[in-house]
């Protein structure tokens, strides 16, 4: 009993860290994005709504892979001790890994081996600052 409550509120202080860590990092893309679509000579979309397109993407799909994937599997190697650079490192990459297996032109893929590795490390961080 004691094991499952304790897991339970580590996950809870994970998928907080994970929301934050997955914000900054949607802002960042979203900043990249319409930092390029500024200076691109043809822009498809107004800067504005580029990078606000670009937020609302990286944050929705990001919500599955972090909450569904990252935080519970980063709560349990918390539980065993085991959660380290390294492992938040592995955690990030393995959604993009399994993404490249399905993206032919290797376009999305790119954006969640980034974007995954950063919300999995901003996470770690949050979360060991959180524990101070």
């Amino acid at each position: 009993m004691f094991f499952a409550l304790n897991f339970f509120n580590i996950l809870k202080r994970t998928e907080m860290a994970a929301l934050v860590a997955l914000l900054v990092v949607s802002l960042a893309a979203a900043a990249f994005v319409g930092t390029q679509n500024y200076v691109a000579d043809a822009p498809v979309l107004s800067t504005p709504n580029a990078a606000a397109l670009t937020f609302t993407y990286a944050f929705v799909i990001g919500c599955g892979p972090a909450f569904l994937l990252g935080a519970p599997l980063y709560s349990a190697l918390h539980q065993c001790g085991w959660a380290t650079w390294s492992a938040a490192t592995a955690l990030g990459v393995l959604p993009g890994m399994l993404f490249l297996l399905l993206d032919a032109e290797r376009l999305f893929a790119q954006w969640f081996l980034v974007c995954g590795l950063a919300v999995a490390l901003l996470t770690h961080a949050v979360y060991k600052r959180w524990q101070r």
